[in-house]
């Protein structure tokens, strides 16, 4: 084949290009055959345990491993009746001795578990059968389920103090509008005993909160707070602990529309929010970004909703005990 060397102006007859790969691409191959013929990992431990970790504030990933097939041991203890048996796995709040049940299989060696936010856990493997008492096998390693969000800590220290109001304020102009509310609801509990919160869902939904954990009042307020800026809740049922999804059920027992609309009523009515909005046509909400190599186009939302509060000090308290009062 003609080819034009590099420099010249002559045409000139050359050979192909060659087809052998450097040397150091050899080289390289040569190392990822190396560690591809490593030694094979070792065989699963085979004994009696049961690991529980956390992935997340919500989840929870249990391992185990039998040493004997413990169907095997079942059925000397109970004869025909151990058909009636299942495997399942218990798990335990170990503070509050809540217990939810979950089936697995007799092939099964892992399995996800749902979990709430900031509770200590262990679970029991054992056999389960309907009016029959939990026969327990193995129990695993307590494991400490994070909070979902951040610590109630804070520095009291002058030079980092902000006040809720403006806090929520610079939240707000940033776009951040669910922990514009979240912190506005959370300074509102403070200047009424912790009232605020409870007194907004209860008027939106019907149903009494019972629950007075701290956790469940700060996950209440997360849950409030994404309503009121129109996340839908479908997105949210999955990030929610049993007893609010205990408390949303009630209130659509009783009928209760669970809306935004419905809940910036409450708002409102209660506290003297309001939510606002600017709109934007498509061509305004479009940015370019610097040119660069891969650089692409950004969008920013058409809407950009701000916040207005009401004081959330002695103002909140007053409107509540009026509330009680009428």
């Amino acid at each position: 084949m003609l080819h034009f060397l590099t420099g010249s102006s002559e045409r000139a007859l050359s050979s192909a290009p060659s087809t052998q790969a450097p040397r150091s691409e050899t080289i390289a191959a040569n190392s990822f055959d190396v560690l591809a013929a490593d030694e094979p990992l070792p065989e699963i431990q085979r004994g009696d345990y049961a690991r529980l970790l956390v992935q997340s504030p919500q989840r929870l990933y249990l391992y185990w491993s039998f040493a004997r097939d413990p169907f095997t041991i079942l059925r000397r203890m109970a004869n025909e009746a151990a058909g009636n048996y299942t495997l399942a796995l218990r798990l335990v709040d170990v503070v509050s001795n809540a217990e939810t049940l979950q089936l697995t299989s007799r092939q099964a060696t892992s399995a996800w578990l749902d979990a709430q936010a900031g509770r200590r856990y262990r679970v029991d493997l054992g056999f389960f059968a309907v009016n029959r008492p939990f026969i327990r096998i193995l129990s695993s390693n307590v494991a400490h389920a994070p909070r979902a969000g951040v610590s109630p800590q804070v520095d009291a220290t002058t030079e980092f103090h902000v006040s809720p109001s403006d806090f929520t304020r610079t939240l707000s102009e940033s776009g951040y509008v669910n922990d514009a509310i979240e912190v506005w609801l959370e300074a509102a509990d403070a200047a009424t005993g912790e009232r605020a919160t409870r007194a907004i869902a209860e008027r939106f939904s019907g149903a009494e909160v019972s629950s007075d954990d701290v956790e469940e009042l700060s996950h209440l307020r997360h849950l409030i707070a994404s309503l009121a800026a129109g996340i839908s809740l479908e997105r949210l049922r999955g990030t929610l602990s049993p007893p609010l999804a205990r408390w949303l059920e009630q209130a659509q027992t009783r009928g209760e529309a669970i809306d935004s609309a419905r809940l910036l009523d409450v708002l409102r009515s209660v506290l003297d929010f309001e939510l606002e909005y600017e709109l934007f046509d498509e061509s305004a909400a479009q940015r370019f970004t610097t040119p660069m190599w891969g650089g692409s186009d950004v969008r920013f939302p058409t809407k950009l909703f701000h916040v207005w509060l009401p004081s959330m000090s002695a103002g909140a308290a007053l409107r509540l005990a009026a509330l009680d009062n009428g």
